[in-house]
């Protein structure tokens, strides 16, 4: 019938073009083609959607810093400022926004399950200006630039010491800025 040739060609060509082959089983009867063309289709649109699945970025913005000294909690306070006033909108991507504050090793589980990490904090210059802003990786962190000397900044940076020593950090960028006050006063200049 026309039927069955048309549902053989179908099969012969949906086993060739997905690479399938033909192998010692095959389909014989028009049940059996039918059956295999659904599971072939099945099969290529399911790892068609897992691979196009690994393209969908996870991007999260973290600002760390003690609020409750000074201007060292400008990452906190910029983090914050962002969730509050931006709304990210994407099909393709997330982007999250966390405080982290001086939370350090207890983000591990946070930062190891994002694709890309941006986190906000107060940073050191040479020849910085108080507003100054940088921006750079963190695998270099260019000479002229220290996180400032606080204990939140030491446990971030051995935080991600620990996930590269785990093979599991993401790529992290560093968006420092140079702060105008360090010390224990609790409010922000």
């Amino acid at each position: 019938s026309h039927i069955e040739i048309y549902l053989t060609s179908i099969y012969f060509c949906i086993t060739t073009i997905t690479t399938v082959g033909y192998g010692d089983i095959s389909g014989y009867s028009i049940i059996e083609r039918t059956f295999c063309i659904v599971l072939v289709i099945f099969g290529v649109v399911s790892f068609s959607f897992a691979y196009f699945l690994e393209f969908i970025l996870k991007i999260l913005i973290l600002g760390i810093g003690n609020i409750l000294f000074g201007d060292e909690g400008i990452g906190v306070h910029l983090a914050n400022l962002l969730d509050e006033k931006y709304e990210f909108i994407s099909s393709e991507h997330s982007v999250d926004i966390v405080d982290g504050g001086t939370l350090a090793q207890r983000l591990i589980p946070v930062i190891t399950s994002y694709d890309h990490v941006v986190i906000i904090d107060c940073v050191n210059a040479a020849d910085g200006k108080i507003g100054d802003v940088f921006f750079f990786d963190f695998e270099n962190v260019p000479d002229s630039i220290t996180w400032q000397g606080s204990a939140h900044e030491v446990e971030m940076l051995q935080t991600l010491q620990m996930i590269d020593l785990a093979g599991d950090r993401p790529p992290v960028k560093i968006v420092g800025v140079v702060p105008y006050v360090i010390g224990e006063d609790s409010t922000f200049s």
